[in-house]
């Protein structure tokens, strides 16, 4: 098997350098945790506008990425967003991630219904990183630990953040996709280390997993190695949607929404998910 590392570019409209790539060192962790796993390296994919799909590609082929997926980034939101470049390979990615996600932004990540009935503690199934004054679970990002940052979410759980995996076939008999990501860049590098050297075991397997991260960055680090004391609690594991894949590429390609369709129920509170309980190991 081949494993094809799928880069997001810091903007894909405009023209950039090789090296203006989005989390390239979570994605050293990743590839090298894939091939200590038997796969075969393969040249980075650029997700520009124009990325299209080889046809020489196999059906046992995978494509990687270490970028939370930009499922429902606008431009007037609070949080940093990643911009979609409109590439049939990314819509075939987002559209097989709204079979588990009703929502994913900077600051807010939603199951979809499905998902979160399988969750050990189902208010993991609403998280936001921004203070939207709504009644879900506040985290606060493991690097905020400023005072700015205590004010800006100032009933948030400090120093939690979540990492999820997200591997499934992109269509029926075509390539897999495997999303490895938390919400913000140093949490999300962190992540990608500790599941090269302590959680493996999700990166095989079809499904979403989800791990609750708790740590610090400290202040001054010459390594990666304060990331070992990083606690970890493993909330899904490899739970597989009933969804099937999309039949076709032409229709895994289709342009994707903003949001899936469960997730105004969600936003509505009609769902019957215990929302501000504290975090527990």
């Amino acid at each position: 098997m081949r494993v094809h590392p799928f880069m997001f570019l810091l903007n894909p409209h405009k023209p950039s350098k090789i090296h203006q790539l989005r989390d390239g060192t979570a994605m050293s962790h990743l590839i090298s945790a894939h091939e200590a796993r038997g796969l075969a390296r393969m040249p980075e994919i650029f997700n520009s506008k124009d990325a299209t799909w080889n046809r020489g590609w196999f059906s046992e082929d995978w494509l990687l990425t270490a970028t939370r997926l930009p499922l429902s980034d606008r431009k007037n939101e609070q949080r940093k967003i990643i911009q979609r470049s409109g590439s049939e390979m990314e819509n075939a990615f987002l559209n097989r991630a709204f079979a588990y996600f009703a929502y994913l932004e900077r600051g807010r990540a939603t199951l979809t219904r499905e998902m979160w009935k399988a969750l050990d503690l189902q208010n993991r199934s609403d998280i936001e990183y921004y203070y939207y004054k709504r009644n879900c679970l506040l985290f606060r990002d493991i690097y905020a630990s400023t005072e700015a940052k205590r004010e800006e979410v100032p009933n948030a759980v400090p120093w939690h953040s979540v990492g999820y995996v997200l591997s499934d076939q992109l269509w029926a008999g075509g390539p897999f996709f495997r999303a490895c990501f938390s919400m913000d860049g140093e949490t999300n590098l962190g992540f990608c280390y500790l599941l090269r050297t302590r959680h493996p075991e999700l990166l095989d397997g079809l499904g979403l997993s989800i791990v609750e991260i708790s740590g610090m960055i400290p202040r001054e680090r010459q390594s990666l190695s304060f990331i070992d004391t990083w606690e970890t609690y493993v909330r899904l594991d490899h739970v597989r949607t009933t969804t099937p894949p999309p039949a076709t590429m032409e229709e895994a390609c289709r342009p994707p929404l903003l949001c899936g369709p469960d997730f105004l129920a969600a936003y509505e509170g009609r769902w019957d998910v215990p929302r501000n309980e504290p975090s527990a190991s």
